[in-house]
């Protein structure tokens, strides 16, 4: 059997997994970045999570250089952490990911229906009379399932907007992941 067409499939479903994620520094340290983000936090709740676990509703977050703070919705007592014990901070967008679900299952349904079909083909049929129709079938199919599936859990996600709180030696950075 041919392996190209299946080491090529593979290398498309991890590159399009591989897109999903994608993290754009954040210095702390530089002011105009924090003024930045201090900015995107007003007037929305954020959600912090703690590098113990810990995962905290805030409403008015400020982040310093050393030490960050909010009132809490519920209590509406203001807290305020070390900077550096923070793990992520999340703001959501309002959108949802119906569309980017989808292109992701549509995608990834393809390059495993296309390596179902190719892998299946047992000789010609009355409907399927080569080793490509074959594989071409099962990428339809499993396509279609896939963008289905990748459409229903896309829309059931909320969208927001990641920034991960990392230590580097010079500075305290966050990465924004979307």
């Amino acid at each position: 059997m041919n392996t190209f067409p299946v080491a090529k499939a593979a290398w498309l479903l991890a590159l399009l997994l591989s897109g999903c994620a994608h993290t754009i520094p954040f210095d702390n340290g530089a002011p105009e970045e924090r003024a930045a983000v201090n900015e995107r936090a007003k007037g929305q709740q954020a959600t912090v999570t703690l590098r113990d676990g810990q995962r905290l509703q805030a409403d008015a977050l400020r982040i310093a250089t050393d030490s960050t703070s909010w009132l809490e919705p519920e209590a509406r007592q203001v807290r305020t952490v070390a900077t550096g014990g923070i793990e992520s901070i999340s703001f959501p967008t309002g959108g949802r990911h119906a569309g980017e679900g989808f292109a992701i299952g549509f995608g990834s349904g393809a390059a495993l229906g296309y390596v179902v079909g190719l892998s299946t083909y047992e000789g010609p049929d009355i409907v399927i009379s080569s080793r490509g129709d074959s594989a071409l079938a099962g990428a339809l199919l499993f396509a279609g399932l896939g963008g289905l599936t990748g459409l229903l859990i896309g829309y059931g996600s909320e969208a927001r907007d990641v920034f991960e709180l990392t230590a580097s030696t010079d500075s305290t950075a966050l990465h924004f992941r979307d």
